[in-house]
């Protein structure tokens, strides 16, 4: 998976990181504090993947559109609830977590299926 970041009112690119393929999972990246609001934008760089794989994330491509987000700098009262579970698998680093832990903090329960395995690796790296 490839990200970068941009400064939403400049659009200089500030930062981009490549993480090695990997599994189902979670990844938490950490940044230095925001001073402006910046787009996060990060698609996949897929191989020639196993077609036969039981990874749940097999129907990812590299055609598949980026995934684009707004960071902002202000908290709203709604962010609350996102911060303490993001707080909450942070706990987990380099172990791994329940799925349904998962689907039931970040409300994926309708996502985040039987067909998921139990438990998944939560990756923070540097």
């Amino acid at each position: 998976m490839s990200g970068s970041r941009s400064n939403e009112t400049s659009g200089l690119n500030l930062t981009s990181k490549d993480l090695p393929a990997s599994t189902a999972g979670i990844t938490l990246i950490r940044f230095e504090a925001l001073q402006v609001p910046t787009v996060w934008e990060s698609s996949y760089r897929c191989g020639d993947g196993d077609i036969n794989s039981t990874d749940p994330l097999q129907f990812v491509q590299t055609v598949s559109p980026p995934a684009v987000s707004l960071l902002v700098r202000d908290v709203q009262p709604a962010d609350a609830g996102i911060q303490i579970a993001i707080a909450e698998i942070r706990r987990y680093c380099g172990g791994t977590v329940p799925s349904a832990e998962l689907a039931k903090a970040f409300d994926l329960g309708d996502l985040i299926t039987s067909n998921w395995p139990a438990q998944l690796p939560v990756r923070c790296p540097s």
